[in-house]
């Protein structure tokens, strides 16, 4: 008796535990870019020390810059993980990132997009063949896609947040579309080193330079998953 009654509370509580989890309110998509932020410029002091907000983005932006993005930071891991389990979740990864496609040929992109444009759907990327994805050496490697409609456009490029470089940026994906550079958006930001304390352009550098920080901290953000040390960025 008093052995099915101990099973019974253990179970009751486990039942509570999972029922308060489930209670919890998600995360919007401001607050897991806050998150986003706060670990990066954790991340900027914990390599460079302490320094002005904006002397420590200049001196990564240089370090990134001179190194030709072959530059890694030391990062929290466990903090990116917690991260990245709402961030990799489709309801807040479509929100800033697209969705990729593999095809195998330029009909199956019109296809593809023809369907896209029935269902409302305008947050994908498209793939050539599986190889030629957004982790591939070269040029490509540091760029960044935003996804279309998504959080970047609706927040920061379509402000009025004063700030010269978003202005450039959201001209320039008119004729370019939704990607962005991280060397590209280090040369703006140099162009314009006083922008740098502007809350928006400093969310904007985050989510462009988030693939790169779960690069330095072994997470695919392409595949949405942890991985082992690999040298395709």
């Amino acid at each position: 008796m008093k052995r099915a009654l101990f099973l019974f509370v253990i179970i009751l509580i486990f039942i509570t535990n999972i029922s308060l989890a489930s209670s919890k309110s998600p995360l919007s998509p401001d607050e897991l870019v806050e998150k986003m932020r706060t670990c990066f410029e954790k991340t900027l002091i914990n390599n460079y020390g302490n320094h002005s907000m904006p002397e420590l983005y200049n001196m990564f932006f240089e370090s990134f810059y001179q190194n030709n993005g072959d530059y890694i930071l030391e990062t929290d891991r466990e903090e990116i993980k917690e991260i990245n389990k709402n961030l990799f979740l489709d309801s807040f990864y479509f929100q800033f990132y697209p969705k990729v496609v593999n095809v195998s040929s330029r009909d199956s992109i019109l296809i593809i997009r023809n369907k896209c444009k029935e269902k409302g759907d305008s947050i994908l990327m498209i793939s050539y063949n599986k190889n030629e994805n957004l982790r591939t050496h070269g040029r490509r490697k540091f760029n960044t896609y935003y996804s279309w409609g998504g959080y970047v456009e609706k927040k920061l490029l379509n402000v009025n947040s004063g700030s010269e470089v978003l202005l450039e940026i959201d001209t320039l994906r008119q004729y370019l579309g939704n990607e962005q550079n991280m060397f590209e958006l280090v040369d703006l930001i140099k162009e314009h080193p006083e922008e740098i304390h502007i809350e928006e352009l400093k969310d904007f550098v985050v989510i462009i330079f988030w693939k790169y920080m779960c690069y330095c901290s072994n997470y695919d953000m392409v595949e949405r998953k942890k991985v082992g040390k690999y040298d395709k960025f």
